[in-house]
């Protein structure tokens, strides 16, 4: 299966208390490389590319529900300080 997840830099309308700070952009290009190297690393991950701040992973037949759950420790907590993910998406 093929999908596609997009990201965004944290914006001001993101602060709270759990994620005071906005990072610098070289530190947001640095944390979304880390994300990829970190897809990259899931059992059921064939292959992740990133373009710009989107991220094009193949998994070996993993339903869209398998895969959030695969990702879920990778996009919370601390994570939640460094990126955001605005969607999800199974490309057809």
């Amino acid at each position: 299966m093929n999908y596609k997840i997009k990201m965004r830099q944290i914006n001001k309308n993101d602060i709270r208390p759990e994620c005071p700070n906005i990072p610098k952009t070289e530190e947001y290009e640095m944390y979304l490389n880390a994300f990829v190297k970190d897809i990259s690393s899931i059992s059921v991950v064939i292959n992740a590319e990133r373009s710009a701040n989107e991220i094009n992973v193949v998994t070996d037949n993993c339903s869209i529900e398998e895969f959030r759950e695969h990702i879920l420790p990778f996009i919370q907590g601390i994570r939640a300080t460094q990126y955001r993910v605005e969607s999800i998406a199974q490309l057809v």
